[in-house]
């Protein structure tokens, strides 16, 4: 309407004619005052409403006041406007109020359009804002399966360093230490274990033949008590040959074969040279034993308690002895029998087996054949070689 009054004001002076139309528009015309609204007129670009700029508008900063997208208005649709012609023609409508109705339509559609629109806005708005949140939420889970594998990773590739290491030191420890032991063994001096054998008595080698000696020597002492039925057993196993007594017949020579004996294989029956010193010596100094392990004899009231225990000969009288020694060594008290093994040379260490050693002691004491003395046998002169040769003359003589 600014427009068209503009114009037709315009137009009014330049219809008129000469100079005096043209005096009058001129002095007419006047600047606009300030309290004219510019805005008269303009249409808004975001609402679409007049009067209004979109700097001014004031749907649409309400709707970025509070975050929410502005939907404009659709388009008003243009309808006919003019004379209504009713068909009784009697009743005739004010163009005013057509308008307010049509105007007051326009609103309400308007209204329930933008409702939907900013609906629908704000729920692309959700989906979008939901979306993001799923793709930083996988983006996060993401990065942290990455860092979770990353360590582990780094903890398996410490852990395999590790062990590398462990097995490294091991190999070095191991290879010191079989150098030590080397040189060790080096400087060390070996020590071989001999093996010692014993016989049946438990005596090794040279004790029995310590015993031995010990015996011959007693023996020769007694030779000159030697009754003759011993002398003559001896003096036919002197001419007898050990090959004689395993074959039962003389040797018989076949061919130009060698004789089985000779004075070199011959078996040696005659003592060494240290074996009669040693003999010498025992005689001389009157160390002759009658064991191979001597055993003192017990003092105090255990030695009177033994005085009463006598051994017999009989069948049955060892067992007898051995359960009568037992008796009496289990009656003791352990000071007593300490003392007792003490007496006897045994080590105290359970009761039970210090009294089967203590009880067995005295049984080799009592019944060992070395210690059962000879019978007395009457004494004879000492027989020299000549004698000997006279009386095996004599003995050839007889049995022919």
């Amino acid at each position: 309407m600014s427009n068209e009054s503009g114009t037709g004001g315009t137009g009014g002076p330049t219809s008129s004619g000469g100079s005096g139309g043209s005096g009058r528009g001129r002095g007419s015309h006047r600047p606009p005052s300030r309290s004219e609204n510019r805005m008269v007129g303009r249409t808004c670009y975001e609402c679409g409403e007049p009067d209004h700029f979109a700097s001014v508008c004031k749907e649409y900063w309400e709707a970025k006041d509070r975050g929410v997208p502005f939907v404009p208005p659709p388009p008003p649709v243009y309808v006919r406007t003019g004379r209504t012609v009713f068909g009784s023609g009697s009743e005739r409508r004010s163009h005013s109020a057509d308008n307010y109705a049509m105007r007051r339509e326009d609103e309400e559609t308007n209204a329930m359009m933008r409702s939907y629109f900013r609906k629908k806005a704000l729920m692309w708005k959700q989906e979008k804002e939901n979306l993001a949140k799923e793709e930083e939420k996988r983006k996060q889970e993401a990065l942290r399966l990455k860092a979770e594998k990353k360590k582990q990773e780094e903890i398996a590739e410490r852990k395999r360093a590790e062990d590398e290491r462990d097995a490294r030191l091991l190999r070095i420890i191991r290879s010191e230490i079989r150098v030590e032991s080397d040189i060790e063994n080096e400087r060390a001096p070996r020590r071989i274990r001999k093996l010692v054998r014993r016989n049946e008595r438990g005596e090794t080698l040279e004790e029995e033949k310590e015993r031995l000696r010990q015996t011959i020597a007693l023996h020769q002492e007694e030779e000159a008590v030697e009754d003759e039925e011993l002398i003559l057993l001896r003096r036919r196993a002197a001419g007898l040959v050990i090959s004689d007594k395993r074959k039962r017949e003389k040797e018989v020579v076949i061919g130009d074969s060698p004789p089985m004996i000779t004075p070199t294989k011959g078996q040696r029956t005659g003592l060494g040279t240290m074996a009669k010193l040693r003999i010498e010596e025992i005689r001389e100094t009157g160390k002759v034993a009658t064991s191979s392990s001597p055993i003192p004899e017990p003092v105090g009231k255990i030695a009177l308690s033994l005085k009463h225990i006598s051994a017999g000969t009989g069948p049955g009288a060892r067992e007898k002895y051995e359960a009568d020694c037992r008796e009496l060594y289990e009656a003791l008290t352990v000071e007593e029998l300490k003392e007792a093994c003490k007496t006897e040379r045994i080590n105290y260490g359970k009761r039970e087996a210090a009294i089967k050693r203590l009880v067995l002691r005295r049984v080799v004491k009592a019944y060992d054949p070395i210690n059962v003395p000879l019978p007395a046998t009457p004494v004879v002169r000492r027989m020299t070689r000549a004698s000997k040769a006279s009386e095996a003359e004599e003995d050839d003589k007889e049995s022919e």
